[in-house]
């Protein structure tokens, strides 16, 4: 316990002097302001350059303007999660940072579940800030009410339980690498490189990916199978980190 309190007090506060705090909110919050206003302004930009028939295909409602927030939160938000992590294990290895703790006894599985609770609990509260940032500007700037607040909680749990699995699985190829960046790649290629799985009917519901479909759904309808997998899949990938860690040698 006194290694996994040690390792939260140095993950928050490597965090918030290298701005990681900062970068995670511009990528995740920042998005939901930009997707917002933008989606305003873009009819407007529109009038003048299409056909008025055209133009009206541009019309945007509270509903699809948090769906567009989702595709960009997976292709530009994604980004911003993957390589503010990526370094989070290759970077002690690589640096010698483990020397002392290890000589001083400590534990490898509380290093691991320290880094990665920490993360995940921070990418998850920005996620749902962002959600709901997205649901009340939307309210607010375009007609008809959409969607319920329950229908947004259920988007961004689906969501988080995404970027979870992708932390999980980055943790588990940073500590494999010296380099963060060639962890960041390998991960962002995987993640990228599975969706056309999620076609497959066989594997579809194991597949991490259908839980961003039924996100674009705002339901939990026949995602339990595949929420189950994810995190059982995630704890698979800590556990491996956990052992390889626990490997490293320190000189």
């Amino acid at each position: 316990m006194g290694t996994f309190k040690a390792y939260i007090n140095k993950e928050i506060k490597e965090y918030g002097r290298q701005y990681k705090y900062l970068i995670l909110a511009v990528g995740i919050v920042g998005f939901a302001l930009f997707n917002v206003i933008i989606l305003k302004l873009l009819p407007e930009i529109l009038k003048n350059q299409l056909p008025p028939e055209v133009a009206s295909f541009f019309k945007t409602t509270e509903k699809t303007a948090v769906i567009n927030y989702i595709k960009n939160l997976l292709q530009l938000g994604n980004f911003f999660i993957i390589f503010t992590y990526c370094g989070s294990f290759s970077d002690e290895i690589s640096s010698q940072k483990l020397v002392f703790p290890y000589s001083k006894g400590a534990s490898p599985i509380a290093l691991v579940w320290a880094k990665f609770i920490h993360y995940s609990s921070v990418v998850v509260t920005f996620t749902f800030i962002g959600f709901f940032t997205t649901y009340y500007y939307a309210g607010v700037l375009f007609k008809g009410a959409d969607l319920s607040i329950s229908e947004i909680a259920t988007s961004a749990t689906l969501l988080s339980i995404y970027f979870i699995f992708n932390i999980a699985l980055l943790s588990f190829i940073s500590s494999l690498f010296k380099k963060g960046i060639t962890a960041g790649i390998i991960t962002l290629a995987i993640t990228f490189l599975s969706i056309p799985l999620t076609n497959l009917s066989k594997i579809s519901k194991l597949i991490p990916y259908k839980l961003i479909e039924n996100a674009n759904l705002f339901t939990f309808n026949n995602i339990g199978l595949t929420i189950i997998f994810t995190l059982l899949l995630s704890i698979c990938f800590i556990v491996l980190t956990i052992i390889r860690m626990n490997k490293v040698e320190v000189i």
